[in-house]
């Protein structure tokens, strides 16, 4: 008996599923952790003449594998992503060390703040792709209506100089 080797098993969705299987003679199918033996289990469920024939694969092996896979692919993606906001943020940092300079040895006042003031627009540029990359991460406790234009244009932005240098031309509708 089923229940007499697994006695918990009766309160969790491998019962529900087993008795509504029984009770309507339908073939069943389900997928789902155990906790008494912290282990994932698939269960297919087929009615016969004396009963139901049940085949139980433990799938634990392949759910952490598949889970490790996952965590895998988003760390890769928050390395191209640092990559790609260090590079746009690079960019104009250089342009401003170089605008700095150009300052000091500039010839006249109104030259010199005409570098200063590129120097500044880019510190500006610098700020806003910071901004842009905070609002990629933001908690929130419940789920919030993004129109997808915007994140489409948020990562124009941010990928700007990166389009620009291979000569990219993106236009949306």
């Amino acid at each position: 008996d089923l229940w007499e080797h697994f006695p918990d098993a009766g309160n969790t969705k491998f019962g529900s599923i087993y008795r509504d299987a029984m009770l309507n003679q339908k073939e069943a199918e389900v997928e789902d952790y155990y906790e008494p033996l912290d282990a994932w289990f698939h269960v297919h469920l087929y009615p016969t003449n004396d009963g139901l024939a049940m085949f139980v694969a433990d799938v634990t092996a392949e759910r952490r594998q598949r889970q490790a896979l996952l965590v895998s692919e988003k760390l890769a993606a928050a390395g191209r992503l640092a990559s790609t906001v260090a590079h746009e943020i690079n960019n104009p940092l250089e342009s401003v060390v170089n605008l700095l300079y150009l300052a000091r040895r500039a010839n006249t006042p109104e030259q010199s703040e005409q570098y200063l003031d590129y120097a500044e627009r880019e510190i500006n540029r610098v700020s806003h792709i910071a901004r842009q990359t905070l609002g990629f991460y933001r908690e929130t406790a419940q789920l919030t209506r993004i129109p997808v234009s915007a994140i489409v244009d948020t990562l124009l932005q941010v990928y700007q100089g990166k389009l620009k240098s291979k000569a990219i031309d993106v236009r949306t509708n």
